[in-house]
């Protein structure tokens, strides 16, 4: 049985139910996160699927093949309740100053990503779309990004969002030729802009257009950082009612047909939401022949590529020789420097990399906006998981956190505070997940979290009570502890 992708053989569902009848308190969260473990099942940027997983649980739940846990009741962390529709759209006139000028006097305009639901920009961007999208501001499906769109001097102009593309979508498969098997294999390759919105009182001709295409020229960047992988199509909806399309059209979106007039979750067509306008825009020129391709066919040239390659020449290809960077010269540069860097692992940046043209190269490649910390540890675990499968039987699992202190770095953004006081020092937290024998030879990392304190929340220690586990920043040691079920290690410590 095929669900979000993956094929629950029953082999893998009574293990599934092994584990529900051996931990019977288990929470549905944790089971997910457990499944996630044992059938290995990762993103691109090697993050567990937990949501895909979820869902997998659901159906399976559904169809009768297990039972699940009881669904523990949410705990209200203080949040306020969910409004309704008739709260969302204003009752009356906007009250904002009106701005009306050309698109030259406000730019440069720029997309501002939305990075967590906890930050000013996300309440902002919820706010504006509760206000004056006609959609509200969600909910948003699958995996998604955010954006609020900001004139030069900061002010916010509107927003909009992309999400999981439509399942199936008749005229959009038709533009596109693919099979049904091709569909399922690559359809994470298409995102939807879900939500677009230019506040009311913003009349500035041609800003729609150029917003769009700003967004067509930065979302595979953006989303590849985000989820591991580039989308190659995006599509979008347009209630022919209240919008003819215009801005679409404009830049350079093509419209391939009518929906059908049923929503996303209207299975048995009972429910009736009007015919929407598709349009879509490609975002490279082969984007028709990779939504086409069949899994068989990559396989087989995976297969032919695996045949052909040749050991690791030293220890740095084998850690990180599989790395994906978007490019072949980062993925080298990488390699380089980190042979500089075992050399002289205590010197900076020009003494370790000794010539002025390699040191120039090495802030270039910290500078690329392609080279993230989760992108150059995915190789890494993929190498430590291969070296803990071959030293049994036991292996331990070693936690800490660490503070990174940049007081002599004032001017560094996305920094947060790292100690009691509240004008004290600023930097970024690290928590790490170290697998070693019992000997102490160390076989790599499991796990790695950076993240900065919000400074807005500071000083204010009594929220941690309202906060469910998931939301407080003790839940590092949970979410590392499910890392390390990833490696089938029967013993934790």
């Amino acid at each position: 049985m095929t669900i979000s992708g993956f094929d629950f053989t029953p082999e893998i569902i009574e293990r599934i139910k092994s584990e529900i009848a051996s931990h019977p308190e288990i929470s549905r969260v944790q089971l997910s996160r457990a499944v996630c473990g044992i059938l290995n099942w990762r993103s691109a940027t090697g993050k567990l699927k937990e949501m895909s997983c979820r869902v997998a649980l659901l159906k399976l739940e559904r169809s009768g093949k297990l039972k699940l846990p009881t669904a523990h009741p949410f705990r209200n962390s203080g949040c306020r309740p969910t409004m309704k529709r008739t709260d969302i759209m204003p009752t009356r006139e906007v009250s904002e100053v009106p701005l009306s000028c050309d698109l030259r006097a406000i730019k440069p305009v720029s997309l501002e990503c939305i990075t967590s639901a906890s930050t000013k920009a996300s309440r902002e961007w919820n706010k504006i779309m509760r206000r004056y999208h006609y959609l509200g501001s969600g909910p948003l499906c699958g995996a998604q990004l955010r954006y609020l769109i900001r004139a030069g001097d900061g002010s916010v102009l509107g927003g909009l969002s992309l999400s999981a593309a439509a399942f199936t979508l008749s005229c959009r498969d038709r533009h596109i030729g693919w099979s049904n098997a091709a569909r399922k294999e690559t359809l994470h390759r298409i995102v939807c802009n879900s939500r677009f919105l230019i506040l009311p009182y913003v009349n500035v001709p041609h800003l729609a257009s150029h917003v769009l295409g700003m967004l067509a020229r930065r979302i595979g960047t953006d989303w590849q950082e985000r989820y591991g992988y580039e989308p190659v199509m995006l599509e979008t909806f347009v209630d022919p009612n209240r919008f003819k399309g215009t801005s679409y059209r404009a830049a350079n979106w093509e419209y391939v047909g009518k929906t059908t007039g049923r929503s996303r979750q209207d299975r048995n067509s009972t429910l009736d939401v009007g015919e929407k306008d598709v349009y879509i825009i490609t975002l490279c020129t082969d984007a028709r022949k990779i939504l086409c391709t069949s899994k068989l066919c990559v396989d087989n040239v995976k297969e032919r590529s695996d045949a052909k390659k040749t050991p690791p020449a030293d220890w740095a290809e084998e850690e990180f020789g599989e790395v994906d960077l978007g490019d072949r010269r980062l993925n080298k540069r990488l390699m380089t420097l980190a042979r500089d860097f075992w050399a002289q692992p205590q010197s900076n940046i020009p003494q370790a990399c000794k010539k002025r043209s390699a040191m120039k190269a090495a802030y270039r490649f910290f500078e690329n906006e392609g080279v993230t910390m989760e992108k150059l540890l995915v190789p890494h675990y993929q190498a430590t998981r291969a070296r803990i499968r071959l030293t049994p039987p036991v292996v331990l699992a070693v936690q800490d956190t660490t503070e990174l202190n940049y007081a002599t770095h004032p001017k560094t953004q996305g920094l947060g505070p790292v100690s009691t006081s509240k004008d004290g020092a600023v930097g970024l937290f690290i928590h790490d997940t170290l697998a070693i024998t019992p000997q102490g030879v160390p076989l790599g990392l499991i796990d790695v979290q950076c993240w900065a304190r919000d400074p807005e929340a500071f000083g204010k220690p009594q929220l941690r009570h309202s906060l469910p586990i998931e939301n407080k920043e003790s839940n590092k040691w949970l979410v590392s502890y499910y890392t390390f079920c990833c490696t089938e290690i029967f013993l934790f410590v």
